[in-house]
């Protein structure tokens, strides 16, 4: 019965599409099974699948296939990983990510960190300001549930510029704000927008 969940059942058969496939079986919607699923859709007379919607945000126009380089970062979060996949896609653009899941608090950091609850990445989108991502998913509603999104700028407590997209876990709206921007919020003031 097809239902619209992402559930265990789910889960388990797109584990097993990735593993016929050659693909990596972690249950991850992410761009090479998207690719393979297509590849799929296309030979079938039945055409091609809509873009998949994890947590039923309104999807972006994807500009291309996006990639993401973990560099070693963990983000266990699988709803954040999907939710990471279709930002790349959205942007067409490589995401470098430069943080993820911690267990610490670093300096500057905050001890209510999403990161610590391992639902936080930081990142840069290749070719991309931090300015313009911020703005881009703050408008195209790609983020519109269970999000925060802070624009960390140049005079950061938390370790120089970049984008954080953490997830709340729950349907609550997210929140778009700024933390270091010169003239907009103060090193460690965080001002919604």
């Amino acid at each position: 019965k097809i239902d619209g969940d992402f559930g265990p059942r789910t889960e388990s058969a797109l584990k097993a599409f990735q593993k016929s496939r050659g693909i990596e079986a972690d249950g991850i919607f992410g761009a090479q099974s998207r690719a393979a699923f297509s590849r799929d859709q296309a030979s079938s007379s039945e055409g091609t699948p809509s873009r998949p919607n994890a947590d039923n945000t309104p999807s972006a126009p994807a500009n291309g296939n996006g990639s993401i380089t973990y560099n070693g970062k963990r983000v266990s979060d699988p709803v954040l990983r999907n939710k990471l996949e279709q930002v790349a896609d959205f942007f067409g653009r490589n995401i470098t990510v430069t943080s993820g899941d911690r267990d610490f608090v670093p300096k500057g950091g905050s001890r209510t960190s999403l990161h610590l609850a391992h639902r936080a990445v930081d990142l840069h989108v290749q070719g991309v300001s931090d300015a313009e991502v911020f703005s881009k998913l703050k408008s195209s509603g790609i983020l519109n549930s269970g999000y925060e999104v802070i624009r960390h700028g140049p005079n950061t407590a938390t370790g120089g510029p970049h984008v954080h997209i953490g997830h709340y876990g729950d349907g609550r709206p997210s929140q778009f704000k700024l933390e270091g921007v010169p003239g907009r919020a103060a090193s460690g003031q965080y001002v919604k927008v």
